[in-house]
Order: structure tokens, then sequence, then C-alpha cells
């Protein structure tokens, strides 16, 4: 039996390209020709307009995920791309019985979308969710096992660029914090963090951690006190740049001129913070809208058995890192 990576193969047209044709949205006439061609060669069928209104979306977020600008930015992607497919979609926040949920959907089809979990929250999860065979993609998440389906920029990559930036302006020393202990997601920028030094042959920065320095001020503290604060800080999150702003300027400091900044996400608050933040652009809310449309083809593929799927970064390079020419972007 023919399935979606077969027509991706045949087409040579790309995964994304094709779960976007199968999922009635407009691409390019050739794309168009080549996916429909594969599909005639493989006898791989699929008639959208009989395979919507039985399925059901569940997406387990964490609690409280209103209060997380990015998070909402993936939610309000999940929803827009699942209204426009006729799906429903069911909010599953914090821990609770989710295999449960699912199996008890009213005889529809299930799959879920991971957003925002903890590593342990999302890989328990994920472990009854295989076993139960029922579909799941994880968002802004990057597994090296072969069997868990992501939608996300390379992390890794993107934190790579953001810090290579920092270097190539001169600075070395180097500040980052975060919960690696605790999430995959920072154990995948800190290693970007480490790869952008290991490539200019330095010698690895000092990252701090949660779990073993405590909350991102108290280190802040700590650094002034001793009077060894890094010259540049590299922000895991936009919003750890605006908790650390507020710190630095009680004690007088200034941004650029005193400590550079260079974040992630570019929340739309960070380019109207003063000064505007220099970060990488993360595309969520394309992210949840693409999340659907995996799910879907999982769904609709029990031959599928995961997919990788990457979108593309940006660095957006304004004032906060003190680059002469910084624009608005």
């Amino acid at each position: 039996m023919s399935t979606i990576e077969d027509v991706v193969r045949v087409s040579g047209v790309s995964r994304s390209t094709v779960f976007r044709f199968l999922n009635g949205s407009q691409v390019r006439p050739a794309a168009r020709e080549a996916i429909q061609g594969a599909m005639r060669d493989l006898n791989y069928f699929f008639d959208p307009r009989n395979t919507r209104g039985d399925i059901l979306v569940i997406v387990s977020i964490k609690e409280h995920y209103e209060n997380v600008t990015v998070h909402s930015d993936m939610v309000a992607g999940i929803m827009g791309r699942a209204a426009s497919l006729g799906l429903h979609v069911r909010m599953h926040a914090g821990p609770g019985p989710l295999l449960r949920e699912a199996e008890g959907a009213d005889r529809r089809r299930v799959g879920v979308i991971f957003v925002g979990k903890s590593d342990a929250d999302e890989d328990s999860e994920s472990a009854e969710l295989a076993a139960a065979s029922v579909p799941h993609v994880s968002v802004n998440r990057v597994f090296d096992d072969p069997r868990r389906s992501f939608v996300s920029v390379d992390l890794r990559r993107a934190a790579r660029d953001a810090v290579e930036h920092l270097l190539s302006l001169g600075h070395a020393d180097i500040g980052a914090w975060g919960c690696p202990g605790g999430f995959r997601l920072d154990r995948e920028k800190m290693a970007g963090l480490r790869e952008a030094f290991e490539a200019r042959g330095l010698a690895p920065p000092v990252c701090y951690a949660l779990e073993k320095d405590g909350e991102l001020e108290d280190v802040a503290r700590r650094l002034l006190g001793e009077g060894r604060f890094p010259r540049a800080w590299f922000g895991l999150s936009d919003t750890q740049l605006m908790r650390l702003a507020v710190l630095l300027r009680e004690r007088g400091l200034s941004i650029p001129e005193d400590v550079a900044f260079v974040g992630m996400d570019d929340q739309e608050a960070s380019k109207f913070f003063t000064p505007p933040l220099t970060t990488v652009r993360i595309p969520f809310r394309q992210a949840g809208a693409s999340a659907v449309d995996v799910l879907l083809g999982l769904i609709e593929n029990s031959c599928e058995e995961a997919v990788h799927m990457f979108l593309r970064h940006e660095l957006v390079i304004r004032e906060s890192c003190g680059a002469r020419g910084a624009t608005h972007g």
C-alpha cells in the first residue's frame, strides 16, 4: 500500500507541499501536476471531502498557556487551520487522562498535538499514545527518535545563528540561562550556543541552569555582585531578556552599551521593547497550522510512522545587539 512518503519520493515535491495539496491548499501548478501524476502512478487515493467530519484533534498543552505568547500563537495556528479543514478541536490543558479522553472521542478518529508541555509530561503521554496507536505531533520540539513526529525550526541551528551574530560583533563573553533539565527545547538551544563557540575554536561558554543555579534574576544578581556579568547575553527567549533588562537597569547598566542582547522567538513585543531586541524569528502560527497538516496525514495514512518537518527561521537584527545600521524588523 502506497504512503505519503511514496508520493513525496515519486513526485519530487517537498513533503510540506504534498501535505498542503492533500489538505486542499493551493500549490504551484507544476507541483500539483507532479503530485497528481505520482498519485496516479502509485494508485494512491485521497478524498478530503469524505474524511474530515469525524476527526478530532486534541491539543495537549501546558496549563495557563494563554500567559505565554508563543504558545498562544501556536494554538491560534492550530485552531485556524483546523477550522479551515472542518476538523473538531478539543483543548486538554495540564496533566490528566489524555489517553482516556482520546479513546472516548465518540467514535471519531483522533490525533493529538503537543504544545509547551514539559519533557516528562510529553514523553509520558507520547508513550501512552504510541502504545494505543494514536497519532500525535509535537510543535516547537526536535527529536532524535525517528518515531516521534514534530514540526519546528532547527532550534540548534537557530540558536547558533543568534550566537554567531554576537561573536561576529566581537563578543566572546556571552552568558545564557535556561531549564535544560526540564525542557528539551532549552537543551537544543544551549547546544547551538556551544556549537557556535566550538566552530570558532573558543572555550565553551558558561551556561547557567535553573536546576543548579536558581532563577535568572538570582544568577544575574550574583554575577553583578561579583563583578563578572558577561558583556553579552543570549536569551533562550525574548521574555528572558525583558526580565533581565529590568534588573540591569536597576543597577544603572544600559543595553547595548554595557550588555548586548540577542534572543529567540521575535514576539510582537520584541520590536517595541527599548531598545528593540535582536532576535530569531520563529513562525509559531505556521508551525501550529503545519502540525495540523502533519497530524491529518498521519491519521489518514496509518502506514506513516513519523514526520519530521523543519520550518525556516530568520535572524532579525535590531538595536539591542549594538550592531551598526541595525533596523527595525
